[in-house]
């Protein structure tokens, strides 16, 4: 059967194990030191598992830094093709509508008849530096051809009287731009100007949209030079009987961007019946009523 164990007996029992365990054998020593070792391991593998806190917030901020930059980098790529774009635009219109002139100045019309009159001759009003609709010139001249009216004018093949003038926008149904008004020059009343009202009859056109600004000038004879040889620009053109010996038309187009300044494209043109004009002889067999 069992013995029973008296108190002092648990009591000696008790400190032996004591002793034991508070002087464990070197093998029990070393197993237990290896297992605190692998268990701090353990607890490190599963701290490094994780983010914390701070490297979270850090990892949002780059990565935030980074959406910005390329944010900007996209917009300022895409507004600087937009405007490239619309540059483009423009120079092409600007192109064409240069073209048209330089047709229509090239076509200028002038009898040979041996008479001068204000009816074939090339007029030209002077209204500032030509960067508003407000401080543009206006010119006129008598031509032949489709040249800026087109094959379907009523106009396109006989001789006709041209004003072109730049018109400020009024709205989305009055657009502005370049414009011009073709007529008959037989309607001319040479006796009083103060009766001719263009707008009584003729027929407008739109050439443009884009140009907000128009400045003419003219070299009035060959001679006209600069001691450097360049032509002699003038600002006013009086003889309104004759035609110019060369014209600098400028246009300005409207600028890409709203507050930037608009773009000065410009063309030379030199006429080629300017000294039919300037010192008239009639040819044998010529009419006048040739004109239709």
């Amino acid at each position: 059967g069992s013995v029973p164990c008296s108190a002092a007996g648990a009591m000696r029992s008790m400190r032996l194990c004591a002793m034991i365990c508070s002087c464990p054998s070197p093998q029990i020593a070393r197993r237990w030191k290896r297992r605190q070792v692998l268990e701090c391991g353990e607890r490190h593998e599963m701290r490094r598992a994780g983010f914390t806190l701070i490297e979270l917030l850090a990892a949002i901020l780059i990565l935030s830094m980074m959406t910005i930059v390329a944010g900007i980098t996209f917009t300022a790529v895409v507004n600087g093709w937009h405007r490239a774009t619309k540059l483009a635009d423009r120079m092409q219109t600007a192109d064409y509508a240069l073209n048209q002139v330089v047709a229509g100045l090239r076509s200028a019309y002038y009898p040979a008849d041996g008479n001068q009159k204000d009816e074939w001759g090339f007029m030209m009003g002077d209204g500032g530096d030509g960067e508003d609709p407000s401080s543009s010139d206006w010119i006129e001249w008598t031509k032949l051809g489709t040249s800026m009216i087109g094959s379907k004018s009523a106009f396109s093949e006989t001789t006709h009287r041209v004003r072109m003038w730049v018109e400020e926008e009024r709205g989305k149904d009055e657009p502005g731009g370049l414009k011009i008004r073709v007529w008959n020059p037989d309607l001319f009343v040479e006796d009083d100007r103060t009766r001719f009202d263009e707008n009584d009859y003729g027929e407008e056109l739109l050439l443009v949209e884009d140009v907000v600004g128009f400045d003419c000038q003219v070299q009035k004879d060959a001679s006209e030079v600069e001691s450097d040889g360049k032509p002699k620009w003038a600002e006013e053109w009086a003889t309104s009987n004759s035609i110019p010996y060369r014209v600098k038309v400028t246009f300005r187009m409207k600028p890409a961007e709203k507050g930037e300044a608009p773009l000065p494209v410009l063309r030379v043109v030199e006429i080629p019946l300017w000294y039919l004009s300037q010192k008239p002889f009639a040819l044998e067999g010529s009419k006048t009523e040739a004109k239709k």
